[in-house]
């Protein structure tokens, strides 16, 4: 959580609106928990951590490493998580943001993982979320927010969502 908050110090020190920033750092704990809790796989393609409260510390091997980086500039803020098990996969990232969109999804049904809310949460929050996967290798998820606008303004515009994937 310490990275999270020199994130959100980052921020400030960047003029990014509160709300935004409030965003950016929901989002931010969000993809760095799914790339700790639910990237790592086992040899069987188990989720090695997904059954772990996500308020309970996990020791992550060397290989199993998140990198977390941002940036700003006049018009733009900028996140990048990056994972190295390339585990997401376009029909994951479909089909929750399909069951989210449709309201198929209730937390209190959906207590542990895989209900995609997690997701849906960073789609909702962006201005534009791009996800590169190389599978079995890694998957990095960036997102941009348009930081000349209002929070409101920028969930007016519909988010962007560009996927790719290495064959």
């Amino acid at each position: 959580y310490e990275q999270l908050e020199v994130f959100e110090r980052f921020c400030e020190l960047s003029g990014v609106a509160p709300r935004i920033a409030y965003a950016a750092v929901t989002v931010a704990d969000e993809l760095v928990m799914n790339a700790i809790y639910h990237a790592p796989v086992l040899e069987d393609g188990a989720c090695k951590y997904g059954d772990r409260p996500r308020n309970e510390a996990v020791s992550l091997e060397f290989s199993e490493r998140v990198e977390f980086r941002y940036a700003c500039d006049d018009t733009r803020l900028v996140l990048a998580v990056t994972d190295r098990f390339g585990t997401l996969n376009w029909d994951i990232i479909q089909q929750s943001l399909v069951r989210c969109l449709r309201g198929e999804v209730n937390p209190l049904d959906s207590p542990g993982q895989g209900a995609g809310l997690g997701l849906y949460s960073v789609f909702s929050n962006v201005s534009q979320l791009i996800v590169n996967i190389v599978p079995g290798e890694r998957t990095e998820a960036l997102v941009l927010w348009d930081i000349t606008a209002s929070y409101k303004e920028m969930l007016s515009v519909p988010t962007a969502i560009n996927v790719f994937t290495t064959r």
